[in-house]
């Protein structure tokens, strides 16, 4: 059987447990915690073998979706 992993991200929260630097308008998986990316781009990364993985689907908020867009451009 030669089927791939369909990844599931999920994106959003109230941004409470690490405060300040996360906030409800900027959740924490969207700030560049260990370096130059955000932990959501590093996860997206991750996922890039095709070999592996299809596409992933990721799952967030109307509040959240044009930085979501936005970190994925910056990664390609």
């Amino acid at each position: 059987m030669d089927r791939r992993i369909i990844p599931l991200i999920m994106c959003g929260g109230a941004g409470t447990r690490l405060w300040p630097a996360s906030r409800e308008a900027h959740p924490k998986q969207f700030l560049s915690l260990f370096g130059a990316r955000s932990t959501f781009q590093e996860t997206v990364l991750r996922l890039s073998d095709s070999t592996l993985f299809e596409r992933p689907i990721v799952i967030t908020s109307e509040a959240y979706r044009f930085m979501v867009l936005e970190q994925l451009a910056e990664i390609g």
